[in-house]
């Protein structure tokens, strides 16, 4: 009986310790773009993003900040109608008065920086009519690897299907 529950209480603990560690994740859409991320993100109002998503946990919290820009304002900006997704990054870096260059990591385009003591992991993506900015905003302090935030980069896609609806 003595084994019995302690055999028990083991896998009670094994349990309630996965029950803590496992975090689900849901898969979230803007307009054309769908990005995976763990469930605990929440959507937030904003005025300056297309999309705003944060986490509610006080002592990890995180944002992912999105922003959709029509070709065209792209195009005319670039003062081409050509602009390849690292010229774009190019751009958005050179329009917020940076000095680097962008990275690219598995097929990823993206730079860093830090600000305020908050790391930023930005990436940049292009669907059939529209670029877009996605940004993981961390704070600097315990920042560990950032594998995580490539794996929500990597989960972007783009419903090409996706009509904006008229704002007649």
């Amino acid at each position: 009986m003595k084994i019995f529950r302690s055999l028990l209480a083991i896998t009670f603990a094994i349990l309630t310790l996965f029950s803590l560690c496992a975090c689900g994740e849901d898969v979230y859409t803007v307009k054309e773009l769908s990005i995976t991320l763990p469930d605990d993100y929440v959507e937030m109002p904003s005025i300056s993003f297309t999309a705003c998503f944060e986490t509610v946990d006080e002592d990890d919290s995180e944002a992912v900040l999105i922003i959709r820009e029509k070709e065209e304002t792209v195009f005319n900006v670039a003062g081409k109608t050509d602009v390849s997704v690292e010229e774009y990054a190019a751009l958005v870096i050179k329009a917020n008065g940076m000095g680097f260059k962008p990275s690219q990591k598995d097929g990823i385009v993206y730079y860093t920086y830090e600000k305020n003591d908050l790391f930023y992991l930005v990436t940049l993506h292009r669907s059939e009519d529209c670029y877009w900015l996605v940004q993981f905003v961390t704070p600097s302090k315990g920042l560990g690897s950032t594998d995580k935030y490539f794996k929500y980069a990597k989960s972007i896609t783009f419903n090409e299907d996706y009509e904006e609806e008229s704002t007649i």
